[in-house]
């Protein structure tokens, strides 16, 4: 009783997904306001306008369906916290990069208690959220002098702001950190990151943020823009993973700020694939030393940056190409090496808007359709494949990628067990092959292409070879890897839609149904035996089973003696003493306060279990605990125990069947004075309870009958 409502606030915030939580995650990126809609209504919505459409949280919750069904299972959604009002030079804030009050929401996307519908939904699920945030500036719509400062939350002074400069030179760092951004339409006020009063206003700021809407992630806009030693103690401060946008195609530049929080979008990426698979006059060996340069440049080699192909910022993919198989090319890059997948929503239905606005469209013109829709299919396999590897190895997201073959128009990378071929040649190229060695597959493998479903036999070597068909990528794995994939007509596991997925929310739910169902069934186990004997005592029974709540059976039944034995052999002295009030005869709180500590400590010991269990070890170390046992114990522990309890009843069972009385003496079975032989001395006065006195601690002073209807 006391471990469950514990154990499950545990589970709604106090497990804060860390960096390795989210390496196994792919991610949905949504605009809030052109994802859906609160009544699922499609209103106009003209990018060009740069206005409000009308999507919020309320939208976005109704359709998780839609986004878990493609098997992600996280979403980043757009900055949550109030922006500009109304109409500027560059139309309204509806993408939410406008920020001027921390301390409140954008009214547009919906309520406090939108939000956390939201974040409890994609919980339900064992879904993660991650939001945006803006750290860098707020907004305005003029600048100096004719700026004033007093309508900003909480930063309403002009010594919370750095002097005002436009960025010019992105070359110089002191400029990119300390100069504004924007333009004399919607200037983006720099705020003054080395002040200490900022810094802390931040730091709780965040703290709060992620606590009170349970959130799993954080996206950091503009972080270049910022010095770099603010962030440590702000990604800290969240307590949740943290993934910065670094602006650049230089690895060596981008791959320094893995240093002060937990990743980046992996932007260098982004710029190689992009002119890799664009057009089919491309130079795919960019990806090649992109690979390499990420895993020189990026603390941990690059395993866990934002992977992505489109963002709210850039074109859409397929406004720079309307050839099929480059861009199933370009997107399959993104979940096939070692960063966290990202994509862009549309990009499943082949949206192909421009530059920024026209890349922000919205969703619902097309219905969230997911039948004949080629991207969607392809992503939802990509989604598939990459979670079979991931359940087939353990090790297989902290195994580095690595490139084992390419030229100008293709690419091999593998990744544990996970080939991939990718090529630009496109949809009209001529027939082209690869035969790749140094594979690690065993002599006739037997493989299967995920995407087309076609076999692959490894040779005597293990080598394999790949002949690209009308230009598709193809992402291979063992056939014995396939199994709960859902892929080439092997059995799905099935997409937890109600239920949490996650063992924390699966566990305490669990635990917590057990406990109602336990209690419950004591109950109902406790008045058939009261009612039982009432019958032996040759009393009233006509109290209905299903209605027999204490209530009842206090009111119902008559009284009963204090003086009755419960021993089949009769007690030393007189029950009860003499000289000893009625009222008395409970006194004591003895076993109550044992049962107490008894159940307290069992509550501790089953949170530091859980905690144990299931805190990731950077969290245990970081509470400055540096030894504890390994987790393989979490399982021998309750397997072991588990075992004793059987062990033990099935000793005691044993047992009681040897020392009972043979079954065809009726004696034994109506005489209720009969005990065991062994039994020949009187049960010590201490321990012999007279059922009125138990009646009487349990439900009252049985003497005072009131005769009440049954509830």
């Amino acid at each position: 009783m006391i471990t469950a409502p514990i154990l499950l606030s545990l589970a709604s915030g106090a497990f804060a997904a860390s960096a390795s939580d989210w390496q196994s995650r792919s991610i949905y990126q949504v605009v809030t306001d052109r994802f859906a809609t609160s009544d699922g209504s499609g209103p106009s919505c003209n990018t060009g306008d740069r206005k409000y459409c009308g999507g919020t949280f309320k939208g976005i919750t109704n359709h998780l369906d839609y986004i878990q069904g493609m098997g992600f299972d996280s979403i980043w959604i757009s900055p949550i916290t109030k922006n500009i009002d109304g109409s500027t030079g560059q139309g309204e804030a509806y993408h939410g990069y406008w920020p001027v009050d921390l301390y409140n929401l954008n009214e547009h996307f919906g309520t406090s208690d939108d939000l956390k519908e939201l974040s409890a939904a994609l919980h339900k699920r064992g879904m993660y959220l991650m939001v945006d945030v803006v750290v860098n500036h707020f907004a305005a719509t003029s600048t100096p002098p004719s700026l004033t400062y007093s309508g900003y939350t909480p930063f309403n002074t002009e010594a919370d702001y750095h002097p005002f400069c436009w960025v010019q030179d992105y070359n110089n760092q002191t400029q990119v950190e300390q100069c504004w951004l924007g333009d004399s339409a919607v200037a983006l006020t720099d705020i003054n990151t080395e002040s200490q009063t900022v810094i802390s206003t931040y730091n709780a700021w965040i703290k709060n943020l992620t606590s009170f809407y349970s959130i799993d992630g954080l996206r950091i806009d503009t972080v270049k823009h910022v010095r770099k030693d603010f962030w440590p103690e702000f990604v800290k401060s969240s307590g949740v993973f943290a993934i910065g946008e670094v602006l650049s195609d230089s690895a060596n530049y981008t791959g320094d700020y893995t240093n002060y929080m937990d990743a980046v979008l992996d932007y260098p990426s982004w710029f190689a694939v992009t002119q890799a698979f664009a057009s089919t006059t491309g130079n795919v060996a960019l990806i090649a030393q992109n690979v390499l340069d990420t895993q020189k440049y990026f603390k941990n080699g690059g395993i866990s940056t934002g992977a992505f192909l489109e963002n709210h910022d850039q074109p859409r993919f397929q406004s720079l190409t309307t050839d099929l198989s480059l861009v199933k090319n370009a997107m399959a890059y993104t979940f096939v090496t070692d960063g966290i997948p990202i994509l862009y929503y549309g990009q499943e239905q082949g949206y192909n808007g421009g530059a920024e606005p026209s890349s922000r469209e919205a969703l619902w013109f097309a219905s969230f359709q997911t039948q004949n829709k080629p991207l969607v299919d392809h992503v939802t396999k990509l989604n598939a494949v990459r979670k079979a590897c991931i359940a087939a190895d353990s090790k297989f997201l902290s195994t580095q990628m690595k490139v084992i073959a390419n030229n100008t128009r293709s690419i091999a990378i593998q990744k544990g067990k996970l080939l991939s071929a990718l090529t630009n040649v496109g949809s009209q190229g001529s027939a082209s092959s690869f035969e790749l060695s140094g594979t690690g597959y065993t002599a006739n493998e037997q493989l299967v292409d995920v995407l087309s479903c076609t076999n692959i036999t490894a040779d005597s070597s293990g080598n394999v070879d790949i002949a690209f068909n009308g230009g598709n990528p193809q992402v291979i794995i063992p056939v014995s890897q396939l199994s709960g994939s859902g892929l080439c007509g092997s059995a799905g596991s099935s997409t937890n839609k109600n239920g949490a997925a996650s063992l924390v929310y699966t566990g305490l739910r669990v635990l917590s149904s057990a406990i109602t169902v336990t209690d419950l069934t004591e109950q109902f186990i406790g008045h058939w035996i009261r009612l039982l004997r009432l019958w032996e005592m040759g009393l009233d029974t006509n109290v209905s089973v299903v209605d027999a709540t204490p209530t009842s059976l206090v009111a119902d039944s008559p009284p009963i003696v204090a003086n009755e034995p419960t021993s089949p052999i009769s007690p030393v002295a007189a029950y009860p003493p003499s000289g000893i009030p009625d009222d008395d005869l409970a006194a004591g709180s003895a076993p109550e306060f044992y049962g107490f500590v008894a159940g307290l400590a069992t509550g501790i010991l089953w949170v530091i279990y859980i905690l144990w269990a299931l805190l990731p070890d950077s969290i245990i170390r970081g509470m400055g605990i540096t030894w504890y046992p390994s987790r393989e114990w979490a399982l021998l522990i309750p397997s072991y125990a588990v075992f004793l309890v059987l062990l033990t009843y099935f000793t005691y069972f044993a047992l009681a069947i040897y020392a009972t009385p043979s079954y065809y003496e009726v004696k034994s079975i109506t005489d209720v004075s009969r005990g065991l032989d062994s039994e020949t001395e009187v049960i010590p006065q201490a321990y012999d309870l007279p059922i009125g006195l138990v009646n009487r601690v349990i439900y009252g002073k049985r003497h005072q009958v009131k005769h009440l209807s049954n509830q």
